[in-house]
């Protein structure tokens, strides 16, 4: 909507310029108009003169010379005053045109930008509720499930921690670990970046405070909401924000089955 309400208000612009410029037309005619009488009268004045000390020979001549040279004269002023008009109108018309096309421009960009972040966090919420679904209600409760909401740099603390934090429930024991969650549309450079380099270091910090093991599960290929391919990694096994498909294939998981986790070893599988 400001996009168009910027358009319609440069629209209004251009037809009040319009108007200022045709009246500022009739103004300049009125001007050369007074010009040209101004010249008639000149031309009058120089043919008298020369009528009372040459005579009537020498007239016709003499109209030539005067209207020719009175036409230089007179020439420049027409041609500033329909310049100058000219100028002054259209000058701040289109100025004011380009301003508001960059608005528009500047705001189609930022709705975009926009509308792409929208879908990241969709899909990234998509992939999150599939792998909570992975968890046997029965035997597993979430502790802590981040939203991730944040404004104007403002966020939660929570909010760099992983994306949940689980805990096993059995009869007689209990084990927290935390699973942060990653969908790609595809493997890029035969590999997957799991996290930026920053993002690794908070988790790893999160894992030795908490005591607790956390977890990379990575879907890659299909839908967020159902992945082609799942992995899930172990925090103390990536060395490396990026990793290899070789690397990858000993931490993959049917993605049809739920997760179990050895209390034992400690390890989602």
């Amino acid at each position: 909507m400001t996009g168009i309400a910027l358009m319609l208000f440069g629209v209004f612009l251009l037809t009040a310029g319009i108007f200022i410029y045709m009246r500022s037309q009739e103004n300049g005619s009125k001007v050369i108009a007074a010009n040209e009488n101004t010249k008639i009268s000149f031309v009058e004045t120089r043919l008298q003169d020369k009528r009372t000390t040459l005579g009537d020979s020498t007239v016709e001549e003499d109209i030539q010379e005067v209207a020719i040279s009175t036409e230089k004269a007179s020439l420049p002023t027409k041609v500033s005053i329909q310049e100058e008009a000219t100028a002054s109108i259209i000058t701040p018309v289109v100025a004011l045109a380009k301003n508001s096309e960059s608005k528009v421009a500047s705001e189609a960009k930022r709705k975009t930008q926009g509308n792409l972040d929208d879908e990241s966090k969709r899909k990234g919420d998509d992939f999150e509720k599939f792998i909570i679904q992975k968890f046997n209600r029965k035997y597993f409760s979430i502790k802590e499930w981040e939203g991730d909401k944040y404004v104007n740099g403002l966020y939660a603390e929570t909010t760099l921690n992983p994306d949940m934090t689980l805990e096993l429930n059995l009869k007689d024991e209990k084990k927290q670990f935390a699973v942060e969650c990653k969908w790609k549309q595809n493997f890029y450079r035969n590999g997957v970046e799991v996290a930026s380099n920053a993002q690794l270091a908070r988790y790893k910090k999160f894992e030795t405070e908490k005591g607790i093991p956390v977890f990379m599960t990575v879907g890659i290929d299909g839908e967020a909401a159902s992945p082609k391919s799942l992995y899930v990694i172990p925090l103390k096994e990536i060395k490396d924000n990026f990793i290899h498909v070789s690397q990858l294939k000993k931490f993959e998981k049917d993605v049809n089955e739920k997760f179990f986790f050895d209390l034992k070893s400690e390890v989602l599988q």
